[in-house]
């Protein structure tokens, strides 16, 4: 159960009375959303700072790790139960506008384009160019990604495929 999702997880509860009380009396407290959750809203406080050797401009974690977009277009990757530096992302020179994290996937939005990383290998599956204007939009959810399209009317839906390494498109959205 703890390798589900929370949401996941839930959803198993409704299976039957047996399945419910099991979960809570077995999964729900040691399931790696919720113990995060009570570690950093209510646990002891082991590691008060992170340092990032210069000036983060975007966070974002998960289960597994903590996200800092720096100013300089760099992602810095650290394990979020100990805080050790794990991995530098770097992009050519660039702006972040926004950086999520997915079940299988780093997604970071520039101005020109979609950054894709696989979390298992830390290297680039996909990079797209988008052409709408203003502030980008970015979602995120497990391995489920809404970007910019072609315009600024369309919203692309992509998938990333894990077992595959790629990254599909599976429909544009047309909002007007």
């Amino acid at each position: 159960f703890c390798y589900l999702d929370f949401s996941d997880v839930q959803n198993c509860r409704l299976v039957s009375t047996q399945w419910k009380q099991f979960i809570d009396e077995f999964v729900f407290e040691k399931h790696p959303d919720i113990t995060n959750y009570y570690r950093w809203v209510d646990g002891s406080v082991d590691n008060a700072r992170l340092f990032c050797g210069g000036e983060v401009r975007l966070v974002c974690s998960d289960v597994d790790f903590i996200y800092c977009a720096m100013k300089d277009g760099v992602i810095m990757v650290f394990d979020s139960q100990t805080f050790i530096f794990v991995k530098l992302l770097q992009e050519t020179e660039c702006f972040f506008w926004q950086i999520h994290a997915g079940r299988s996937v780093l997604v970071a939005i520039t101005e020109v384009c979609v950054v894709i990383w696989s979390k298992e290998s830390w290297k680039v599956v996909a990079k797209i160019k988008y052409w709408s204007k203003g502030e980008p939009f970015l979602h995120v959810e497990n391995d489920l990604i809404l970007v910019p399209g072609a315009t600024k009317y369309v919203c692309r839906v992509l998938f990333y495929n894990k077992v595959d390494r790629s990254v599909s498109r599976i429909r544009d959205l047309v909002h007007r």
